[in-house]
């Protein structure tokens, strides 16, 4: 219901007693306004008649004063914030009633506000006018009549009639709906427009006499415009357009300089609507609010253009610039004896914050810059002023339409003298004129600037270097910490940073620690502990943002800068420089977690991987001395905080996968996953500037030996376990559980569970420490599977083995985990599930051969499919009845039927195309050994593109790889590092062992590789095959025996099955004596060490001898880490998926990388993948996984968003990845991997070189 339907609703209930009252009420008014009693406002001719009246004057006048305190009081209480539902009771009324008044009431009111009227009938009809309800005033019948009205008061010049205008106004923003609101409001901008260019304000000389009401009431109009100000943005979008625009362009238009009252370098001698707007918002949050959301950005540069508003600003900014003290200063000897005056003892406020309390009352420009006398120095009206244009210039540097239409700026800098050298340098005019263009990038700069050279600025109240002066109201006006917080705003949410933090601003932010580290060059420059934590703050938000690499690695000069606080760092460290006040462990710290937002990323720990800043960081943990010696300038930092502080910082290396290889370099390890579970249990977030938890770190180190050690002796990994027991506890004891397996609560314990073992390295690691650890058996790994899936007649809780749903939790673990091939072979080996499902399977079998179709057999039928079956060619069944898994056939018993065979490829053997006879014909008849390769490679390319690569014989690539045996040992072949240089050491005892003896994994993973074989080769000989590939197996194993002397093959720690020599053996047509002379041969050389894992092992346990514990491979600390590397540079929605989901590539591409891409590819494309290592270079590996990732992009943003990344990747999916890498090929993408290849290789190559011995020729 409307205003105007309830009213005429009252009207019409009251009929009867308006008639009876109607006349006396009519009368009393009629007197009470066109004449006035002379006992109670007396005319000015009255005041001179007698002593008599004026006796009675002075008495009425006490009388009205009161009252009006009254009323004052009773609108404090009433009007304390901004609602759009009338309420009639807030209006103060002495005469409120529920009868309406009649129009004609509401039109005489606004007539005798006339300025041509008598004061005093003006000041009885504004009071009048005040009585009025809320209800009435925001009335579709009256508001034409009140929107008059209030304009009328504001603009009378008796500032009693005034202010009683502008309480009105703010009783009617209080109550009104927001097209009304944006009407008052412009009724208040207008207003003051009107004050300002007709030059109607006080001189500053007057703002000095605390007396002066004027002054008073045009303070209190600015609040009042400030409150409609924050408001605005709630409501402005439903205004009408036209109403949104003529709010924003006014709002603008006040803050425009009246000409002849200003000028840019003088100044004013008058009050200006922006040294008033910074008097009640220094810190410009109107503006703020105003910019948050992209309308109100737009408009806003439309409205800034406009007014012509951003020169102004511009030009002030840069002028008063010199005003600024520099170098240590408090503030210039020339503001020091000014002051100005104002009256804080008034608090009358007209709409509070409804949340502020009786401190809402504080004027926000007294609290925070006035003090305590009365006394404004000059020097904080000055300021505040300057601060105010500085934040509304860095809050257009946020928009991208400013940055496009308002900036450059031009500004006139021909009559300045700058006191300071530097801004001279900045500042310097052209050559041509005076005129100088205010940049983005120079504007920045200048920010820059102030942070760094002005650690003392601020309300002049305060002294920075006394803390007990540092109030939270003002040590936020200090120049420093809220520029600096300009800055990270500006990085945070700018896109293109790298465009707008150049080299020269990286340049000044980190020339005082240039000058720390050269005391010589110091100019008598003072530097306090916060200018430095705001150095340090400012380099951390801009290496949060993603465009970091952009800025900091890409450009050689902006390294440089960074290299000067890794030298800081490392020389304070090293005790080269000693501690001072202002160099304190707290900055020291705030350094080194700047520098940690680099060594997170791959492109930054590989620019900072020379410094060595992990092992400073773990030797300073132990240097008691060193502390003892720093902490005596500052008690704030006690020795257990300051070593939580080095693990943390630690910690982060682990995000990568060379940074975790640093980790245990330094054996921090244990340490750093220690920290991570104690805040882990804490629910703390990993920093202020990582928007993600532990999960990413946790996934990397979990997919190493060492890591994983670390987390099981920390406990982490017993208490995800111990969560899937939780999750299976009933409700009562004597009651089975009862849970949602597919509610969210279950799917994120199972997943934080799996994303932790996942990976082989981490599994195997993981049962052996259990093995021969002292962890409670309920607690383990090993007894939650055994329990879950039933693999041994013994359980210690029958509820749990009866439980269909702990079961099925059971099965899904055990299902993503044989996935991976080798975590397969390791399972089976320690838990011989395959016996335990065939046998759950065959009690599932009705006698009329049917199976009991529930999840659960379901899932045990999935799991038996994917543990029989290599290669991506096969078909594994759903996991669920909905998946259609009913529709395929059930067994209990292998071998499995062959609907689960999926498409039958089979290999050429031998073909006469050609391009093939081409291929013959120059490896029988090479013209130039050197250049062989190349030109195997271009054929082979050739071949795999215009066909496919299944049409490529094998015997073809049989014949290539006997070829490459012979050139090995030619001298004249070009080598390079990532093809055929040799690698040391190169002594290997040859092989000697027992027949009769071979590892139960290794027969596994035989059986497995001979079965693909036979389905790729329909005429292999099974047993012939079995037999030889065993005897490969154990002369390879012995070859890569660290000991090199006779030995029998024992049953030691599994490290995987050799899936490359796999390869080779089934490429070559299972014949022995041909794939061991390969192999025999290439084991020398570099590319061996990235194709084949199980010689990159070996080479690693060379270099380690002392581990117990596979060390990290190659594989993982080099090609897996420049798979991020290069994944984080190019597809960085992808890498992010990654980081949003809590796991990493590497425990993907590690797999893939280890396993030969047997669980991802068909064979066909395994062979061109792994000759194309052998042709090109070991880092086409890493471009192969790219052009994967490439592939699935689509595909792992859906998975993100459903939240199953990893079960996605990881083949659980089966149905999802297979169809994901439909029509993928090699031969497809090799163009694109020639050009990472151009873009990448340099880098690949100098990480290669420092980390491997090579041997010269």
């Amino acid at each position: 219901m409307s205003s105007q339907e309830y009213a005429t609703l009252l009207n019409a209930i009251t009929d009867q007693v308006r008639i009876s009252v109607s006349e006396l009420s009519s009368d009393a008014q009629k007197q009470r306004l066109h004449k006035p009693p002379a006992a109670q406002f007396p005319t000015s001719h009255q005041f001179n008649s007698s002593r008599t009246a004026n006796t009675q004057l002075n008495s009425h006048r006490r009388l009205y004063n009161t009252s009006s305190h009254l009323n004052e009081i009773a609108y404090h209480h009433s009007f304390s914030t901004h609602s759009n539902v009338t309420n009639e009771s807030s209006s103060g009324s002495l005469s409120s009633s529920f009868v309406s008044p009649h129009i004609e009431e509401v039109k005489l009111i606004v007539a005798n506000l006339q300025s041509k009227n008598a004061s005093d009938l003006k000041l009885a009809a504004a009071q009048k006018f005040n009585l009025l309800s809320t209800a009435d005033l925001i009335s579709s019948e009256f508001w034409s009549e009140t929107k008059c009205g209030i304009e009328t008061a504001l603009n009378d010049n008796d500032y009693r009639i005034s202010a009683v205008g502008l309480r009105i106004c703010a009783k009617v923003f209080k109550s009104s709906p927001p097209s009304m609101t944006g009407e008052v409001f412009l009724i208040l901008v207008q207003h003051l427009i009107t004050i300002f260019e007709a030059g109607n304000v006080p001189t500053l000389e007057t703002w000095m006499d605390p007396h002066e009401p004027k002054f008073d009431l045009l303070v209190k109009k600015f609040r009042l415009l400030l409150q409609f100000q924050l408001e605005l943005p709630s409501c402005w979008l439903r205004f009408p357009d036209q109403l949104f625009c003529n709010t924003i362009n006014a709002s603008f238009r006040l803050l425009k300089q009246p000409k002849g009252l200003f000028h840019p370098i003088s100044g004013s001698s008058h009050v200006t609507a922006l040294q008033m707007m910074g008097f009640v918002d220094p810190c410009a949050q109107w503006f703020e609010k105003w910019t948050l959301s992209s309308i109100g950005r737009a408009q806003s540069v439309v409205a800034i253009l406009k007014a012509d508003l951003a020169t102004e600003f511009a030009s002030f900014f840069v002028m008063r610039l010199n005003n600024i003290p520099f170098n240590g200063e408090k503030y210039p000897v020339s503001f020091q004896s000014q002051s100005c005056r104002f009256d804080l003892t008034n608090t009358d406020v007209l709409v509070m914050d409804v949340d502020a309390g009786d401190d809402g009352d504080k004027d926000i420009g007294e609290e925070q810059v006035g003090n305590k006398s009365g006394q404004i120095p000059a020097w904080d009206v000055e300021y505040i002023q300057f601060l105010h244009v500085a934040i509304l210039l860095s809050k257009l540097v946020r928009s991208d339409t400013a940055r496009n239409q308002i900036f450059p700026l031009s500004v006139d800098v021909e009559h300045c003298r700058w006191a300071d050298k530097d801004l001279a340098r900045l500042f310097q005019a052209p050559r041509g004129g005076g005129k100088l263009l205010l940049s983005v990038q120079l504007f920045v700069q200048v920010l820059a600037h102030l942070v760094c050279k002005t650690p003392r600025v601020g309300p002049s109240r305060i002294d920075f270097d006394d803390p007990a002066t540092l109030d939270a109201a003002f040590s936020s006006l200090h120049l420093s910490s809220v520029v600096c917080r300009l800055l990270k705003e500006i990085a945070s949410t700018v896109d293109d940073t790298e465009n707008i933090f150049t080299e020269f601003f990286m340049e000044e932010l980190t020339s005082p620690l240039q000058i720390i580290m050269e005391p010589s060059s110091n100019e008598g420059i003072v530097f306090n502990e916060r200018t430095l934590l705001n150095i340090s703050a400012t380099l951390s938000s801009i290496a949060a943002t993603n465009s970091a690499q952009k800025i900091y690695f890409q450009d050689s000069n902006v390294l440089a800068s960074v290299k000067i606080v890794v030298c800081l760092v490392q020389e304070c460290f090293a005790g080269t420089i000693q501690p001072t006040h202002s160099l304190t462990p707290k900055v020291l710290g705030a350094f080194v977690f700047f520098l940690r937002q680099l060594y997170r990323s791959c492109r930054g720990i590989e620019a900072l991987q020379d410094f060595n800043l992990h092992a400073s960081l773990a030797k300073n943990r132990a240097n008691l001395e060193w502390f003892q010696k720093w902490n005596s300038q500052t008690t704030r930092m006690g020795k257990t905080e300051w070593e939580a502080h080095l693990v943390d910082n630690l910690l982060n290396f682990a995000a990568t996968p060379k940074g975790v290889m640093k980790l245990a370099e330094a054996e921090v390890m244990d340490d750093c996953a220690k920290h991570m579970f104690q805040r882990y249990q804490k629910k703390l977030q990993v920093s202020a500037c990582e928007k993600f938890g532990y999960g990413v770190l946790m996934s990397q180190i979990s997919v190493t030996g060492p890591g994983m050690k670390a987390l099981y002796q920390t406990g982490i990994i017993n208490a995800l376990i111990q969560n899937v027991w939780l999750l299976l506890e009933p409700d009562c004891v004597f009651e089975e559980p009862t849970i949602d397996i597919d509610d969210s609560r279950s799917l994120k314990v199972l997943s934080s569970l799996l994303k932790s073992i996942s990976t082989f390295a981490g599994l195997s690691s993981l049962l052996d420490l259990e093995d021969q650890g002292t962890v409670k058996k309920d607690d383990s790994l090993v007894f939650l599977l055994k329990a879950l899936i039933g693999c041994e007649d013994e359980t210690t809780d029958e509820v749990l083995a009866d439980c269909a749903e702990g079961h099925q939790v059971g099965l899904r673990i055990l299902s993503n985990l044989i996935t991976s091939l080798d975590s397969c072979i390791l399972l089976q080996h320690k838990f011989r599930f395959i016996e335990a499902l065939l046998q759950q399977q065959s009690f599932a079998q009705l006698h009329g051969g049917e199976f009991i179709l529930d999840p659960n057999t379901i899932l045990r039928n999935r799991i038996l499919v994917t543990a029989f079956f290599c290669g991506a060619e096969k078909r594994i069944p759903g996991d669920s009845l909905a998946g259609g898994a009913s529709d395929l056939e059930l067994f209990h018993q292998y071998p499995c039927p062959e609907a689960y065979m999926g498409v039958q490829v089979v290999l050429s053997i031998d073909a006469e195309n050609k391009d093939v006879l081409s291929m013959k014909e120059k490896l029988m008849n090479p013209k130039n050994t050197s250049k062989l390769l190349p030109q195997m490679e271009k054929q082979m390319q050739k071949i795999c593109k215009r066909e496919s690569m299944s049409t490529m014989p094998i015997r073809l690539v049989s014949q290539m790889l006997s070829k490459m045996t012979s050139m090995m040992a030619d001298n004249a072949m070009d080598k390079t590092v990532l093809n055929w240089k040799l690698v040391a050491p190169l002594h290997f005892e040859e092989p000697h062992y027992e027949r009769s003896q071979i590892p139960y994994q290794t027969e596994i993973g035989i059986a497995m590789a001979v079965r693909y074989a036979k389905r790729l080769i329909p005429s292999l000989n099974v047993m012939a095959a079995k037999r030889d590939f065993s005897e490969l197996m154990m002369k390879l194993s012995s070859m890569f025996d660290s000991k090199g002397a006779k030995h029998r093959i024992t049953e030691k720690l599994f490290c995987g099955f050799d899936w490359f020599a796999a390869t080779l053996f089934i490429v070559n047509e299972c014949a022995l004596e041909k794939t061991w002379e390969f192999l025999h041969a290439f084991k020398h050389y570099a590319v061996s060490l990235f194709a084949w894992s199980s010689r990159s092992l070996a080479y690693m346990k060379q270099r380690h001898p002392q581990n117990r514990y596979p060390p990290i491979p190659l594989i993982y600390s080099c090609s897996c880490h420049f798979i991020e590397f290069i994944l984080e540079a190019e597809f960085p929605s992808v890498f992010n998926a990654f980081t949003l989901s809590g796991c990493s590539p590497s425990q993907i591409t590690e797999r893939w990388l280890r396993e030969c891409m047997w669980t991802v590819l068909p064979f066909p494309e395994i062979i061109h993948y792994t000759l194309t290592i052998m042709l090109s270079g070991a880092d086409y590996q890493i471009y192969y996984c790219i052009s994967l990732f490439k592939h699935l992009e689509k595909h792992i943003l859906l998975a993100t968003t459903r939240g199953d990344l990893l079960r996605f990747l990881t083949g659980d999916d089966w149905a999802g990845f297979s169809h994901a890498m439909h029509g993928y090929r090699g031969a497809d993408s090799i163009e694109y991997m020639k050009w990472l290849e151009v873009r990448y290789r340099d880098i690949f190559v100098k990480d290669v070189e420092k980390r491997l011995l090579f041997v010269e020729t």
